[in-house]
This record gives structure tokens, C-alpha cells and sequence, in this order.
């Protein structure tokens, strides 16, 4: 099963001369803590007790990268929070900037430095994902959702879930 693992942290291999010695040495404790478990032979506590081992192994490198990442980026979570407190209106670019007191070039730079995607795009996936789960677990009339999600235009908040998600907002819920 070690291709589930695989998702976890994706996007790159994990090289130790590229990590700290704090993460080297929590590394190698946890490669001893389950070579130990198997010395009294293979059972499937230990096998299970390795999985997870190796689970919170791979996830505790993954989150130090992202934090490692996101340093220093006091206005990306600025942003991202005002952005979800502002989810049901319409948010432009500016808006955030202005909210920050920065300017929008600095907001865009630092925004897609650190989440690796523009700040309008990110505010239109979140607010995608909202929609589908409006559409998936509630009986809101789609212009319903679209005000929701500060769509002032239903027509247009359809495009663009269709762009998202391949399906038309009344597709995908009747596909559910």
C-alpha cells in the first residue's frame, strides 16, 4: 500500500542533506521506532502500527516544507482569511489589498509565491467548492447559491462552475 503514501507530500522527494538535523534525527528515530516494532516477527498490529508511523512521518515532512514555505508571509494569511470572511461577497483583487494596506502588485507577488496560484483564482476555486457542496447537500436554488457566493449574475456564476468542474451547476447536482 505504499503508493497511498505517495499523496501525501506530492509535489517533491524529500532529500536529507536538504533537511535540518532536527528533522534528520526525528526521521531516523521514527525509521528505528518501526524497524523495532518488526523484530518480534510480522503481526498486523505491527504492520498497522508502521503504517501510521510512517503516515505521521511523511505528513511532519510535508507541513515543515509548508512552513517553511509560508514564513515570513504575514499578508497571504491576512489575505486568505479576509477572503473566506468575505466569501459571500464580491472580492476583487484590490479589494484585499486595500483590507491589507498594501498594494496589489505586492499582494500578487506574495500571494502566488506562497500558494502557487493568483489571488483571483484562488478566491474563485474556494468559492467553487462552496458551491458544490451547496449543490451537493442542500436543496438552494442555484441563483440561491450564486447570491450566496456574491454572484450578482447567475448566468455567469454558471460559467464559471462549469469551468471548474466540467459540469453545469444543474448537471452536477443531478448527477449526485
Amino acid at each position: 500500500m505504499a503508493e497511498e503514501y505517495v499523496n501525501v507530500s506530492p509535489k517533491q522527494a524529500h532529500f536529507i542533506d536538504h533537511l535540518t538535523n532536527e528533522q534528520v534525527n526525528s526521521t531516523m528515530r521514527q525509521f528505528w521506532q518501526m524497524i523495532k516494532s518488526f523484530i518480534p516477527g510480522f503481526s498486523y498490529d505491527a504492520v498497522f502500527y508502521v503504517s501510521q508511523v510512517l503516515g505521521v512521518l511523511l505528513a511532519t515532512l510535508a507541513m515543515d516544507e509548508a512552513k517553511a514555505s509560508t514564513q515570513g508571509s504575514s499578508y497571504v494569511d491576512a489575505a486568505i482569511h479576509y477572503i473566506y470572511q468575505h466569501i459571500d461577497e464580491p472580492i476583487k483583487l484590490a479589494d484585499v489589498a486595500n483590507a491589507l494596506g498594501i498594494s496589489t502588485s505586492y499582494l500578487s507577488r506574495k500571494f502566488r509565491e506562497v500558494v502557487n496560484a493568483s489571488v483571483i483564482a484562488f478566491i474563485t476555486s474556494i468559492k467553487m467548492k462552496r458551491a458544490s457542496h451547496y449543490l451537493q447537500y442542500t436543496n438552494v436554488p442555484i441563483q440561491q447559491v450564486a447570491r450566496r457566493l456574491g454572484y450578482t449574475d447567475s448566468y455567469y456564476f454558471s460559467r464559471v462552475f462549469k469551468k471548474e468542474f466540467g459540469l453545469s451547476p444543474q448537471h452536477f447536482r443531478n448527477r449526485l
